[in-house]
């Protein structure tokens, strides 16, 4: 009995001084609260001097600091990597080429996924990938890890690993998917080739229309079929 006591009165303890640490009244004008560790993990975020904060102190764990616009407002470039992608707001971050991708995806659960910007314009957020000219966006839980997303000038383009021989691509994203060369079934029909979607639509562009269905130059083997571009019917 005396045992069982002792151990409630330990745990009274402890959440005592964890309560009391969280309600610790810190000085965010005082250089010297901003060198102590405790103070990042427990002091209000939306009350710091990010002139004086210590950024490889900081707890980027805490839920509090990505409610905090000063937070975002100040973060170091080489801080990105550092953030986690499911709590940011992505509204926030004004300029997405700092996000760190490899973290993205990480924190997405697809560490193996990779993405080559190709120098467009990409917006991140907590679903997957915008292209900003072309409107294509991809889900990244839709897709397997190890996958490529590359930014084209008017498309995204996703590959997958060589060991994925059928796909299933969603009405809400809008993609191009490159086979590689091989034999892929996509929505239940067999593709091999460069082939994008929309809509749950697949259509090959026309590079002179941007809001065509015809890519010229493109080509697709669809059930044993190969379409080209010109064999292909334009719908704008």
């Amino acid at each position: 009995m005396s045992q069982k006591i002792g151990i409630i009165f330990v745990l009274i303890l402890v959440f005592t001084q964890i309560a009391s640490a969280q309600n610790e009244n810190y000085d965010y004008n005082s250089d010297d609260s901003y060198k102590n560790a405790d103070f990042y993990s427990h002091s209000d975020p939306t009350q710091w001097d990010y002139d004086k904060v210590n950024w490889d102190k900081v707890d980027f764990s805490r839920a509090e600091l990505y409610t905090s616009s000063k937070f975002y407002n100040n973060i170091p470039d080489d801080k990105y990597e550092n953030l986690d992608y499911t709590r940011v707001d992505y509204s926030q971050i004004k300029d997405h080429n700092k996000i760190d991708s490899a973290k993205y995806f990480q924190d997405m659960g697809c560490s193996s996924c990779s993405l080559d910007r190709g120098g467009q314009n990409l917006k991140f957020s907590k679903d997957g990938i915008t292209h900003q000219q072309s409107g294509d966006s991809v889900t990244i839980r839709n897709y397997p890890a190890g996958t490529r997303y590359i930014g084209k000038a008017d498309r995204i383009e996703v590959i997958v690993p060589e060991e994925i021989n059928e796909l299933f691509i969603p009405k809400e994203d809008g993609l191009t998917l490159n086979s590689n060369g091989r034999d892929i079934i996509i929505n239940g029909i067999q593709v091999n080739g460069e082939l994008s979607y929309r809509q749950g639509e697949a259509y090959l562009k026309q590079e002179d229309q941007a809001k065509t269905y015809i890519k010229a130059g493109n080509e697709a083997t669809i059930n044993d079929v190969k379409i080209s571009a010109k064999e292909s019917q334009r719908r704008c």
